[in-house]
C-alpha cells in the first residue's frame, strides 16, 4: 500500500473513531451484489466510500439516486476496509451531526441557498449542507405554479425556514416567491369567469384554490374529491372587498 493511501486509510480510521464529518464527492451510483439495491460511490482521496441505500438521508427516501452523482456530500464513516480499499460511510449520520448548526442559523432567519434533490406532485426537498426539507407550492409561488413546472433537480432556490410539520421535517420557503409573467391579477376577476387554479388546502367547511397571486377563493367541498396541489377550474361565484382583503366564492367545475 502506497504511503499516501496509508495516510488516508489513518485519517478515515482517525474519523471513524471521533465521528467527524467528511466531505467527498459522488462518482457513481450502483447496486449492491447482495441486495441489489442502489448505492452511491464517493470518492475520498482515493478510497473507495460506499453509501448503503438506508444510509443516504435521515429523512427522504428517495426513489432515484441519480440526482446526486457529481454532487458534493457530507459522511461519517462507519467502517474501515483497508485490505479492499473500501470504507461504509453514511450520509444520514452526518446530517443529524449538522442539522442542529444549521437549524439554529435557520431559526436566528438566515437565508441559505439550497438545491432541489427530488421534486414531488406537492413540492420538492431541498438541501442545506447536507440538511434536507420540504418546500411545498404554496410556499414557493405567489400563484398556482408548481415547482415541478419551472423548476428541476440540482436548481438552486434561496430559501428560509418557515417552520417544522408535525413529524419534525423542516420546511422551508423561498425567499423571493415565484410568479408567473401570465398570471392572472387580482384586478383581472370578474363574476361568472371561470379561471385556472389549484387546490391549496381542504378544510371541512369548503376548499381553498389559488387562483392570482396571493388570492385563494373559497369553493363549496360538497360532491367534490380533489386533492392538494390538484388544478382545477373555478367558476366566480360572487368577489367582496371586505377592508383590504378581497374575498372570493367559486365552484369548481372540472378537475384538470
Amino acid at each position: 500500500m502506497a504511503a499516501m493511501e496509508k495516510n488516508v486509510f489513518t485519517e478515515l480510521t482517525q474519523a471513524k473513531k471521533n465521528k467527524t464529518v467528511l466531505n467527498g464527492v459522488v462518482k457513481m451510483v450502483q447496486a449492491n451484489p447482495e441486495t441489489q439495491e442502489e448505492e452511491l460511490v464517493v470518492d475520498y482521496n482515493g478510497v473507495k466510500c460506499i453509501i448503503p441505500r438506508g444510509e443516504i438521508d435521515s429523512t427522504v427516501k428517495f426513489k432515484s439516486l441519480i440526482s446526486f452523482v457529481g454532487t458534493n456530500v457530507s459522511f461519517i464513516v462507519n467502517k474501515v476496509f483497508k485490505n479492499s480499499n473500501l470504507c461504509i460511510v453514511s450520509r444520514a449520520a452526518a446530517q443529524k451531526t449538522t442539522v442542529p448548526e444549521v437549524l439554529e442559523k435557520l431559526e436566528d432567519g438566515e437565508c441559505f441557498e439550497g438545491r432541489i434533490i427530488n421534486i414531488l406532485p406537492y413540492g420538492a426537498y431541498v438541501e442545506i449542507n447536507g440538511v434536507t426539507g420540504l418546500m411545498k407550492n404554496a410556499d414557493f409561488a405567489e400563484d398556482f405554479t408548481s415547482i415541478r413546472d419551472v423548476r428541476h433537480v440540482g436548481d438552486k432556490v434561496m430559501i428560509k425556514l418557515r417552520g417544522k410539520s408535525k413529524n419534525n421535517t423542516l420546511l422551508f420557503e423561498a425567499v423571493t416567491k415565484y410568479i408567473s409573467p401570465t398570471a392572472i391579477r387580482k384586478e383581472d376577476l370578474e363574476v361568472g369567469q371561470i379561471i385556472l387554479g389549484v387546490v391549496r388546502s381542504k378544510q371541512p367547511w369548503g376548499i381553498f384554490v389559488n387562483v392570482a397571486p396571493g388570492l385563494d377563493a373559497l369553493v363549496d367541498s360538497e360532491f367534490v374529491e380533489v386533492e392538494e396541489d390538484q388544478k382545477v377550474s373555478v367558476k366566480i361565484k360572487t368577489i367582496k372587498q371586505d377592508a383590504d382583503k378581497l374575498k372570493v366564492r367559486g365552484k369548481i367545475v372540472s378537475i384538470l
